[in-house]
């Protein structure tokens, strides 16, 4: 949104997003900057920062039983994964909470966003403290998701994800 009047969803406007079902997502570092890792002959090698972001999304479902992970991919400015909400806890809370921070965004609990905001905080926390700097901005604003609805489209998914290494294009 111009202006400086706050921020915009990027996500559809009356989805339920805990709704069970798988999720793709999309959470890119700040600015873009190469913060995770480097791909060396099409396979990601992780620098500190990036074994954080790994331990912390193996993590989420570990600490929210509501979600299942299946495939994912830790590049060096992005990551993509499939976030599974399970049919036993979605829709478990319908009340919207206060946004974090000073964002206008409402989070639903145990929805997408509250588990990418929960990941997100939790890499960010680990990372300030590596680093000794309480103001290192890991991420970028919001995510980028898409609802999978059929099988075939979670297969090309898992494809796309597992391949994403080897299309790799270091422009140094």
């Amino acid at each position: 949104m111009s202006g400086g009047w706050g921020r915009r969803s990027i996500q559809l406007a009356h989805f339920d997003y805990t709704r069970p079902g798988a999720y793709f997502v999309t959470i890119c570092a700040y600015h873009r900057l190469d913060l995770f890792g480097s791909v060396e002959g099409g396979r990601v090698a992780l620098w500190p920062v990036g074994e954080v972001v790994r331990e912390e999304w193996l993590r989420t479902a570990i600490i929210r039983p509501e979600v299942g992970l299946d495939e994912f991919v830790i590049m060096p400015d992005h990551i993509h994964g499939i976030i599974v909400i399970r049919e036993r806890f979605a829709g478990h809370s319908s009340t919207s909470v206060g946004a974090h921070r000073d964002g206008p965004l409402r989070r639903k609990p145990k929805s997408l966003g509250s588990i990418v905001s929960g990941f997100k905080g939790a890499v960010t926390r680990r990372a300030r403290q590596m680093g000794g700097d309480p103001e290192l901005r890991i991420w970028q604003r919001n995510y980028y998701d898409r609802i999978i609805r059929r099988e075939a489209e979670l297969n090309a998914v898992r494809r796309y994800i597992r391949t994403n290494p080897e299309r790799w294009k270091n422009l140094d």
